[in-house]
């Protein structure tokens, strides 16, 4: 059984890899066979709860789902089954250090590269060259999600042993993970619509209008914090939490591709 080493670098993206390690990456290719994967698409906000599909295959955030006509996703775990030991009654310091960078610019790349996290995969020299090898390589391009990862570490653990990490075959990995492996064929289209991805972190490239009717605009904008609200008072924080007021936009568009009326907009304050 081979050992599995995975090396983090948090908050790096493909295309800033490129930019700021482009003589490691290069060295990695060369020298150790290593395979970049273009379009892992995250699946939660931040760090931790893209860490739950990588290590556990559980999800712990869910998510609209109206860019692709489909129900919105119900996270796998709460938080009672994440966390059994709340730390409410201990004393603690907040820190906040994650709005910085592309998390608060308007440039579209800086908004595509947080979806977009680093990944590149290196097999043990023994495997390079090899039927698995090549399943790597052929899923350069492909769109995968940290799912389809927790799948590879069951698929190492549980399923390649017995061929000597020959398999290659398509095998639908559950229940135990809900992605699918690196290392075998993959079946059917891979997008936002076939993947559990929710919309709001969709790498997929779709055409977009910008809508510059103010008026609309503004009807729009009250009618989201409003909304917004509603959901407050309904949980119960209206007097804990300040009540929320329309100021301006920062982009208002229409996806062209639409598979239903409700999820023609999209709208960013």
């Amino acid at each position: 059984m081979p050992d599995v080493y995975l090396l983090i670098l948090d908050s790096v993206s493909t295309f800033m890899a490129k930019r700021g390690l482009p003589k490691t990456i290069a060295y990695l290719k060369d020298h150790m066979g290593a395979v970049q994967m273009e379009f892992l698409n995250k699946v939660g906000i931040n760090s931790r709860p893209n860490g739950f599909p990588l290590m556990f295959g559980k999800s712990v955030e869910g998510g609209s789902r109206d860019l692709v006509g489909l129900p919105p996703l119900v996270p796998d775990w709460n938080d009672s089954v994440m966390c059994h030991k709340p730390l409410d009654r201990y004393h603690y310091m907040i820190s906040e250090y994650s709005n910085a960078g592309y998390k608060i610019g308007h440039l579209r790349l800086g908004q595509y590269e947080d979806r977009n996290p680093f990944l590149m995969v290196i097999l043990p020299a023994v495997y390079r060259n090899t039927s698995i090898h090549v399943q790597l390589e052929q899923k350069v391009l492909e769109l995968m999600t940290h799912f389809d990862l927790h799948a590879t570490l069951i698929d190492i653990l549980k399923l390649q042993p017995s061929s000597n990490f020959s398999d290659i075959s398509y095998r639908d990995m559950s229940p135990l993970s809900k992605g699918s492996s690196l290392f075998r064929e993959w079946r059917g289209a891979r997008n936002c619509r076939t993947l559990p991805i929710p919309s709001q972190y969709c790498l997929c490239q779709y055409n977009w209008t910008v809508i510059r009717d103010v008026e609309f605009q503004a009807e729009m904008g009250e009618f989201l914090v409003n909304e917004l609200n509603q959901q407050l008072r309904n949980a119960g924080l209206k007097d804990k939490c300040q009540k929320q007021t329309y100021n301006t936009e920062l982009s208002f568009e229409e996806s062209e591709k639409k598979y239903s009326r409700a999820n023609a907009m999209a709208f960013l304050n």
